[in-house]
């Protein structure tokens, strides 16, 4: 899992898109959302960074680059950063509202003393900038361990 910091920018940039992360002229990947793929790692990333690798075993850089253009849509699908969420904090409850927050809890209770607030210009935004918020307090709690 990514530091503190990185956590910290990541939540900045999330905050501050005002829609669904958008390519580049000069990339043909969605920065922000590679970003996001990259932080928040899983199954498909590895297994993107495996192809980009190929059978030749690619330098850790060039495979990295590679694996970034088959970036999950977290600023613009609910669905990956739902699948994100309960695979990084499983256990995790979540939930966007119509004021334009979304919270992500570490339990079931739904408890605000307990729960992350994520505010955004979209839904989807709100609820990766819940997670980062709840990546956030673990990674300064624990130093990012898996409970």
């Amino acid at each position: 899992m990514a530091d503190v910091e990185t956590l910290k920018g990541l939540l900045e940039r999330v905050r501050a898109a005002k829609g669904p992360d958008k390519a580049t002229l000069n990339e043909f990947v969605r920065p922000l959302d590679a970003d996001l793929f990259e932080t928040f790692g899983g199954p498909r990333w590895d297994a993107a960074y495996r192809q980009a690798q190929g059978s030749m075993g690619a330098p850790h850089e060039n495979a990295v680059r590679e694996a970034r253009y088959y970036a999950s849509r977290f600023t613009g699908s609910i669905d990956a950063t739902v699948e994100a969420i309960g695979r990084i904090l499983p256990g995790s409850t979540w939930a966007v509202f119509s004021d334009g927050t979304a919270w992500v809890w570490p339990d079931a209770s739904m408890d605000l003393l307990k729960g992350h607030q994520g505010k955004a210009a979209t839904p989807e935004l709100a609820l990766c900038a819940a997670l980062l918020q709840a990546l956030i307090a673990r990674t300064e709690t624990d130093g990012g361990r898996d409970a």
